[in-house]
């Protein structure tokens, strides 16, 4: 557990308003309360500023690291924006004789991606390409023959052929 003077020079980092004749626990508890309520969008300025880790416990009394989650998370945002060199086919049989391009979108990153051709691209619209899902309707087959009746099928929509190998 820190100290006290601790506790208060990171609240005062922080910008957390408290009583100069606070207790070590509830200052612990404001600072807690401080980065439970921040924004997904405020998030990056608390991660510029902490420079400790702030160690806390929780309910169950295991010991809960803040820092060391907000770094991960950082990393695995970092992680998506790396880009890789991808090959992007349609599987959807009912337009990719005529379709050329294709629209991804990510939160902040949207591109119009060149279907077929090589092209650097995001982790991040990667993922989106390769989960995103058609229904097409296929023939039904009992004990094998063919009905006569449509049934749906859901598949991806694109295949991803990836240029650069992801490393291990």
């Amino acid at each position: 557990m820190k100290t006290i003077e601790e506790l208060k020079q990171e609240a005062d980092t922080l910008g957390v308003k408290y009583v100069k004749n606070i207790g070590a626990e509830k200052l612990a508890q404001k600072i807690e309360d401080y980065f439970e309520s921040q924004a997904a969008d405020d998030l990056p300025k608390v991660k510029e500023e902490i420079v400790d880790e702030v160690t806390t416990i929780d309910r169950s009394g295991r010991e809960t690291t803040k820092q060391r989650f907000i770094r991960e998370s950082k990393e695995r945002q970092a992680n998506r924006m790396k880009k890789r060199i991808v090959t992007i086919t349609s599987n959807d049989k009912r337009e990719n004789h005529m379709t050329t391009t294709a629209y991804l979108s990510c939160g902040t990153v949207s591109r119009i991606v060149p279907l077929d051709y090589p092209i650097e691209l995001e982790e991040a619209l990667i993922i989106v390409a390769d989960t995103t899902p058609i229904t097409l309707h296929v023939d039904e087959v009992i004990e094998g023959k063919r009905t006569g009746n449509k049934v749906p099928k859901t598949i991806k929509k694109f295949n991803i052929s990836y240029e650069d190998m992801k490393p291990q």
